[in-house]
């Protein structure tokens, strides 16, 4: 991640912070969570008591704790941005179908079997439970988030 992303998420070099201890913490953060440590920092050529240091004075695991929040955050607003589209296109879809129905038993519309209309119908119940499942999930997603 370049500086660009980084300011993204919050994350910043401090007025106090070198040039090489910021591109060391850069280093700490681009490690995977579960390995991020200031060995695996150590292991890109930093000195261990720089490093040490470095994370007392500018607060490291803070920082890194606030950033990983950051991009859980982004994650969760791409997903539900990703689902509300896909309810939506549910619900266009649903509506078309609707309306193909309605238009089939006002106008008897020569070819609209009963069986046709009773898989239209059927489709779209099963479609509006789906929806109002996924819509509650989102919505308890919703209320989650904003309780975080």
């Amino acid at each position: 991640m370049d500086k660009h992303e980084l300011a993204e998420h919050g994350i910043h070099q401090r007025d106090s912070e070198s040039v090489k201890a910021f591109r060391a913490f850069r280093t700490y953060l681009q490690a995977p969570r579960e390995r991020r440590s200031l060995r695996s920092v150590e292991e890109e050529g930093f000195a261990r008591g720089s490093l040490s240091r470095w994370s007392v004075d500018h607060e490291w695991q803070a920082r890194a704790k606030a950033f990983d929040a950051s991009l859980a955050q982004a994650s969760l607003e791409s997903l539900l941005d990703g689902r509300i589209a896909l309810v939506t296109a549910s619900i266009t879809d649903s509506l078309g179908d609707a309306q193909t129905l309605r238009e089939a038993l006002l106008k008897h519309v020569p070819g609209a079997s009963v069986e046709r209309l009773a898989s239209i119908i059927t489709s779209r119940v099963e479609l509006d439970n789906w929806q109002g499942q996924v819509i509650g999930l989102l919505n308890r997603l919703g209320e989650h988030n904003a309780q975080a």
